[in-house]
């Protein structure tokens, strides 16, 4: 019976830190890849220098490692070769709150970091999405990468 024990210990142990070991840790420069080949495939689009500010958002944890956070976002389009205006933003009346997703380890923590000094305001260079003819496409979801 002690022995029963034992083997049962040993395999859980094995079996959780296989988990933890071979979690799923994307970079973030490896997302972007992805993003870039579906656009290539013509299965997403995507629009250009968002100024997001953040109202509410999620961090996802999967195997004990940060997958990816989810920021519920209202966004505008700005110009980036003008001042950006951060305290007093023209944001239209009719504007949505838009889902972004962030992948990739390192850019979720970085983002996490920003989020944890109470940063609501981001500036996002690129944001794909699923284009309406794929099984994929949600409305106002959208995925950042560079």
């Amino acid at each position: 019976m002690k022995n029963c024990l034992k083997n049962l210990f040993i395999f859980f142990y094995l079996l959780v830190f296989s988990n933890i070991s071979y979690g799923q840790n994307t970079l973030f420069k490896d997302f972007s890849e992805k993003i870039k080949q579906n656009i290539k495939e013509n299965s997403m689009s995507y629009i250009k220098n968002q100024q997001c500010f953040t109202s509410y958002w999620n961090i996802i944890i999967k195997n004990f490692h940060v997958n990816h956070i989810k920021l519920f976002a209202v966004c505008v389009e700005v110009d980036p070769s003008k001042k950006i205006n951060w305290d007093n933003p023209d944001i239209p009346e009719n504007s949505k709150v838009k889902t972004v997703y962030i992948f990739g380890k390192d850019m979720t923590e970085k983002i996490r970091d920003e989020l944890s000094k109470k940063k609501t305001g981001f500036f996002f260079k690129n944001l794909a999405f699923y284009k309406p003819s794929h099984p994929e496409y949600k409305e106002d979801e959208y995925y950042y990468f560079e």
